[in-house]
């Protein structure tokens, strides 16, 4: 008699064929990138393409310049006044351009001569 190790072996080894059996067979959804096997596939006529296109076109960048601020301040009754420095951050709009891919849908023309 075999022994298990060979009995477990033969068993996934005929999951496999089957699992193998069954997506091919089932063919695939027409969303899709991989042709199906069945002949549907070929006798459609396309209605149009996608064409890609690049275009350049800007968008607004913000950006964060930093800006010191000078500020002069009196301390109260006190003779003498007290000057000190900080830094803030300022938004600056850009505009940078960039290239954008278009894909678009061209219809083929139709062919209708009698």
């Amino acid at each position: 008699m075999k022994s298990l190790l060979e009995i477990f072996f033969i068993l996934i080894v005929v999951v496999l064929l089957i699992c193998n059996y069954i997506s091919y067979n089932s063919g695939t959804s027409s969303s899709s990138k991989f042709p199906s096997h069945r002949s549907d596939f070929y006798t459609k006529i396309p209605d149009g393409i996608w064409k890609n296109k690049r275009e350049w076109k800007f968008q607004w960048v913000k950006e964060w310049h930093e800006k010191k601020v000078q500020h002069l301040t009196n301390l109260g009754n006190l003779l003498f006044q007290y000057q000190f420095s900080f830094q803030i951050f300022v938004p600056v709009w850009k505009k940078i351009w960039t290239p954008v891919e278009i894909n678009e849908w061209v219809p083929l023309p139709s062919s209708d001569h009698k």
